[in-house]
């Protein structure tokens, strides 16, 4: 049972005749604010209550809210006042407010969305503020780089974070309060228990799979092993065949049974351990080679699969299975279109098109630390809160899972696990509690465990945030160590005989070793530092001659003053050239007076033009990145703006020539309801002006109308148009045209509006002429051509 409330008033109920609506469907998916659409008729009694961008609209399935949101638009009202309502979910507040220029480094990623919703809730009402909640997709270093230029603030969200680490964006409605997750898709939604299952059919629900896409043998291909190829020119690299009975490949039975044999091959560079690969490749021919697929199911489709519509919600988790394709995956729900009033056009998609999977971003956070050897171990105090405030809000925010309690063959406790499936065969997530200790794992059952307390002290983390570890002995790996002494720090790594000591003292750290390999940014007392692009920063150096600081730079004959490196010559209008943080300015002196005469400037990708003191234009990009130029007067008014695509002349523009224009001719109204409307040229074969006026028929039966002395010096009146039209019952005709005047005869008291359209003079003869481009006339001598023409007709004409 569906209902939809406005303002906390009942809009819609199945039960209720007067609270009515026509076509009310809901549209949500994961990670987006969701859209409802509906058709209010004028009998409904919120009818006039809607109010465009202030109306709150929600949802329920069952009495439990799946939307919230705000009306934003009322696109189409028709002649019966049928008012149709366009509504967003309140995740669309976040455009409602602007990301200032800023930059931000050393940052997690929890910290940058809390920063952006603080930034966010500054600058709008109470009602659209966002409190940040539980935060789970990571960084490999947990320490991002972004910057942000006037986007709004869910532009921002989904440039710098979402699109670049993954993850789903959820809003929760609690209690009035608006909380903002960012989480995995595992985290969004709930493990549905019941799985679905295809049998043959599952193509029938599928747009982006067929029949030839189904592999059913796999050929299965990890690291490379160096120099144990039998053939020079080929690689080999780890199989399956000392874990697999001797074979090389795995395959589906039942797929094989269908289909017969259809083989591939896959590799996976970063397996070197054959038992692992074979895994890997049983889990590829199992779920991954169907990844690509997406199923789009009807709520028919489900009841003859034995199932409820209503028991899914975006985001949530099913267990797909179809035997004959030897399919067994997890697909997410991704898009439901409800249609409340329509139970058989309601749509699932399940789908694997997922921004970035928990697990890829755990193995990429995981392979980024070891080949990296981060081992920091002090982090920012604000970075230790937004990590307790986050852990507080995964544990009193989490939704429901399942826990399990297994026992030996002697009815012994063995271990509890907590899983976020019921079967822990199928479970990702996965806590396991034993006599052992406590460990976690986000790749199922099987491992690898991550995270996790040992009875005898170890523990192991990807990431360990701390304010201070105090420890008399470090250690890192089989011989890696740090330790503490008397006189300070000393570090040591081995590998192959090669040895590397760090030792540190109160007065330096001295490093040895026979090579230094830096991998990440690199800061020296925050003056010096090298970016993981490979550029550097240094607030000053010397560099082959060049002494470099934050100010200039000078070299030779090169001399700086006032942050500028110049390189001058006395004022006799040869002109200086100036280098410096303001740019390249290059100046033109008047020899007498010693004033500047005219200057150019390179600043921020802009080239200023100067006359005297005054800047008189420039070319440059906008904060737009269109291409720009202008001119200027003295007071600094624009006289032109040239942009990518338009002309812009603001003041008083006059042509001497011809005006060809291939797009249409306008000019700008302002309205006082509809903004600035452009009103378009009328436009006719031959150069013609055109008068209107109104007159009335005397009782003589005649009105003399007389032509306007300027305009008639405008156009050739030797043939004129005039066109009439009666304003009443009655006769009117032409009866006269003259050069000054015309003559129209009618009904008398008759009233009339007349126009005259005649060609202008000069200009009569010209009717569709062929548009031939610019002519060069740069060369031309029209006076000595004209004299030459006219000796030309004269000779043997005249006699003395």
């Amino acid at each position: 049972m569906y209902k939809v409330k406005l303002d906390g008033y009942v809009l819609y109920h199945a039960d209720h005749p007067s609270a009515m609506l026509t076509d009310p469907v809901l549209e949500l998916e994961p990670g987006y604010a969701g859209v409802f659409t509906a058709t209010v008729p004028p009998d409904n009694p919120l009818y006039d209550r809607i109010c465009c961008r202030k109306s709150m609209v929600s949802v329920f399935r069952n009495n439990r809210e799946i939307f919230y949101g705000e009306v934003r638009k009322v696109p189409n009202i028709d002649r019966y006042r049928n008012k149709q309502i366009y509504c967003t979910g309140a995740l669309s507040f976040l455009a409602d407010s602007i990301q200032p220029q800023a930059e931000y480094h050393d940052i997690s990623p929890a910290a940058l969305l809390g920063k952006m919703l603080e930034i966010h809730n500054s600058q709008v009402e109470t009602r659209k503020q966002i409190k940040l909640g539980y935060v789970s997709v990571t960084d490999p270093n947990n320490s991002l780089y972004r910057y942000t230029n006037y986007e709004n603030t869910l532009e921002a969200i989904r440039e710098k974070l979402v699109n670049r680490l993954g993850g789903y964006l959820r809003l929760r409605h609690v209690d009035d309060q608006l909380i903002l997750d960012w989480v995995s898709i595992e985290q969004y939604g709930s493990y549905s228990t019941q799985p679905i299952e295809f049998g043959l059919n599952l193509l029938d629900y599928s747009e982006t799979t067929s029949a030839e896409d189904v592999v059913t043998a796999l050929i299965p291909f990890g690291a490379t092993l160096e120099g144990e190829s039998e053939i020079e020119a080929l690689e080999k690299r780890v199989d399956i065949t000392s874990v697999n009975d001797g074979k090389n490949y795995v395959f589906s039975q039942d797929a094989v049974d269908q289909f017969g044999w259809v083989w591939a091959t896959n590799t996976w560079d970063d397996v070197t351990v054959p038992a692992n690969l074979k895994a890997k490749a049983e889990e590829w021919l199992s779920s991954t080679q169907f990844e690509t697929m997406s199923l789009t199911l009807t709520a028919a489709d489900l009841s003859e699969l034995g199932h409820d519509y209503d028991a899914f919600a975006e985001g949530d988790r099913i267990h797909c299975l179809a035997k004959p394709y030897g399919m067994d995956i997890v697909l997410p729900v991704m898009k439901l279109t409800i249609p409340l009033q329509n139970p058989a056009g309601r749509t699932l998609e399940l789908s694997s098109k997922q921004q970035k999977t928990y697990t890829s971003q755990q193995s990429a956070v995981r392979n980024q630390l070891r080949s990296e050897q981060n081992d920091a171990i002090s982090i920012s105090n604000r970075n230790i809160q937004i990590s307790i405030d986050n852990l507080t809000a995964m544990m009193t925010g989490a939704k429901g899972g399942y826990k399990l309690t297994e026992y030996d063959e002697d009815g012994r406790w063995l271990r509890d696990l907590y899983m976020d499936t019921p079967d822990k065969t199928t479970a990702k997530r996965i806590m396991q509690i034993n006599k052992d200790g406590i460990a976690a794992s986000t790749t199922g059952y099987e491992g690898p465990y991550t995270v996790g307390i040992t009875v005898d002290g170890q523990i192991l983390g990807s990431w360990i945030a701390a304010n201070s570890i105090d420890t008399n002995q470090l250690s890192i790996g089989l011989n890696n160590w740090i330790k503490g002494t008397d006189d300070g720090i000393a570090s040591k790594v081995e590998k192959d005989g090669i040895i590397s000591a760090i030792n540190q003292s109160s007065e330096e750290v001295a490093i040895q070793a026979q090579r230094i390999n830096l991998n990440g940014a690199i800061t020296a007392n925050n003056y010096f530092k090298i970016k993981t692009d490979g550029s550097m920063e240094a607030i000053a150096g010397q560099i082959g001659g060049f002494n470099i600081n934050s100010d200039y730079i000078a070299f030779g004959d090169w001399t700086h003053a006032s942050n500028w490196l110049s390189m001058c010559t006395p004022h006799g209008g040869a002109g200086d050239v100036y280098l410096g943080k303001g740019g390249i300015s290059t100046d033109s002196f008047d020899g007498q007076s010693g004033s500047i005469v005219r200057s150019i400037k390179m600043t921020e990708g802009t080239i200023g033009f100067y006359k005297g003191a005054y800047e008189c234009g420039f070319v440059g990009v906008s904060d737009s990145n269109e291409i720009r130029m202008s001119l200027m007067d003295k007071e600094k008014n624009n006289i032109l703006n040239v942009h990518h695509d338009w002309l812009e002349l603001p003041v008083f523009t006059q042509v001497s020539g011809d005006l060809s224009v291939l797009g249409s001719k306008a000019r700008c109204v302002k309205t006082r309801d509809y903004g600035e409307r452009k009103l378009y040229a009328y436009e006719t074969p031959a150069p013609y002006f055109g008068d209107i006026g109104e007159g009335m028929i005397a009782e003589d039966g005649l009105c003399y109308v007389s032509i306007d002395p300027v305009f008639a010096q405008c156009v050739s009146l030797e043939s004129y148009q005039v066109f009439l039209q009666a304003y009443g019952s009655g006769e009117i005709a032409l009866t006269g045209r003259y050069s000054d005047h015309f003559v129209v005869s009618g009904t008398p008291g008759l009233s009339f509006g007349w126009e005259i359209k005649a060609k202008q003079i000069d200009y009569d003869q010209l009717r569709m002429t062929e548009e031939r481009g610019q002519v060069d006339t740069s060369t031309t001598n029209y006076g000595a051509e004209a004299a030459s023409y006219l000796t030309s007709i004269t000779e043997g004409r005249i006699t003395t």
